[in-house]
């Protein structure tokens, strides 16, 4: 126990604050300063008003109330400097930083995700997270049935917790935000199903489990978006109309910040996976300049649907060059039979089938060489999806 606990203090050592964490610091406490000025009552007394702002900043702090959280904190303050680990980042499950990693730095950045909808992305985040975990340590022949345990219960936990967050954004008449939950999370899963799927046949059948929950969850999601995403149609023209354009600035902000991780990326992806990004984006463009003729056509909420798809497609392109880098394997290999079992498995959903209709249609209008362009990039994206 004592030695490892001075193999902690000893990498606790080496942590610093990321420059991402350095920022995010800064601005939430600059955000708290001008908010919250300090007041001087006449007697010379500092008296500060507690804004919604900051009583949100506590309650997102009670994780530090645990005993542990907050040893583990004090522990990683004190003897590295003041920093989050950022070596714990990289640690699996049975490493020494691991609850660091998954017990102070995300706790951190939950910390941080004060709207509904920033916790939901991270908590997408986080799911993404414990699924990468389960890929590295199959790619290394050491996923254990205890590890798959708790990988399967965390997996659980973030899904169940994004479910609730959705529910209540509902709830709340936020439909889009849901829609953009749901959508959000499909995207990861199905980036996450092709990788296991290629290493279906490791670890004695465990990741043949996690890959069948991940298909099922996957499945609720995209049925879950598809609900969210005609309540968004259904409402008045107006809503459906200003949803559709906040939507086409989130899908081209999408593509262009996985645009620019893949140019990062690409030496250490590789060859085949690049290309499959770069075709995937190539699609996306398409479904996002088809989104845009919908909109300018008046008919917004086909247009909302085009780019919530548009997104999809670009963080599939950015999960997948990512798992080829993590666990080093060549996704190229696997496609066609990975792609045909999710058809058979997961056929699209009704709404989908009728927005591929309206873009069949819209395509007929164009030349002979548009059109067999745009066949071929319709044909793709309709075996991804």
């Amino acid at each position: 126990m004592k030695d490892n606990f001075e193999q902690f203090i000893r990498k606790a050592r080496q942590v610093r604050f990321s420059q991402e964490d350095k920022a995010r610091t800064h601005e939430l406490l600059s955000r708290y300063m001008r908010m919250n000025p300090a007041r001087f009552r006449a007697e010379g007394r500092h008296q500060v008003q507690r804004s919604p702002f900051f009583q949100e900043f506590i309650k997102n702090c009670k994780f530090l109330y645990k005993p542990m959280m907050a040893l583990a904190v004090l522990v990683v303050t004190v003897m590295a400097g003041g920093g989050v680990s950022l070596a714990a980042e990289n640690a699996l499950p049975g490493d020494v930083l691991y609850p660091v990693k998954v017990e102070v730095n995300e706790e951190f950045r939950a910390m941080l995700a004060f709207s509904q909808e920033a916790k939901a992305e991270w908590k997408v985040q986080q799911t993404g997270r414990r699924l990468q975990e389960a890929e590295k340590l199959a790619a290394k022949g050491e996923f254990g049935s205890e590890t798959a345990a708790k990988v399967d219960a965390k997996f659980e936990q973030h899904t169940q917790k994004l479910s609730e967050i959705a529910s209540k954004l509902e709830a709340k008449g936020n439909v889009e935000a849901a829609a953009a939950i749901h959508s959000s999370l499909e995207a990861t899963l199905e980036a996450h199903e092709r990788i296991l799927g290629a290493l279906r046949g490791e670890a004695d059948g465990r990741v043949e489990e996690i890959l069948v929950k991940v298909k099922v969850k996957t499945r609720e999601a995209r049925e879950a978006r598809d609900r969210a995403e005609a309540e968004v149609s259904a409402k008045a023209h107006t809503e459906v109309k200003e949803a559709a354009e906040g939507k086409l600035g989130a899908a081209q902000n999408k593509i262009a910040e996985v645009k620019s991780f893949i140019a990062k990326m690409e030496a250490r992806a590789g060859a085949a996976a690049t290309a499959d990004a770069k075709a995937r984006l190539e699609a996306a463009d398409n479904t996002l300049a088809q989104g845009k003729t919908r909109l300018e056509a008046d008919a917004c909420g086909e247009a909302f649907v085009l780019f919530q798809q548009a997104m999809r497609t670009a963080q599939e392109a950015k999960s997948l060059v990512q798992g080829s880098i993590d666990i080093e394997l060549d996704l190229d290999d696997e496609d066609e039979e990975n792609e045909q079992e999710l058809e058979e498995e997961h056929p699209p959903a009704d709404g989908e089938i009728e927005v591929e209709t309206e873009i069949e249609t819209e395509v007929e209008l164009e030349t002979d060489n548009e059109r067999e362009e745009r066949g071929r990039s319709g044909t793709q994206i309709e075996v991804e999806l």
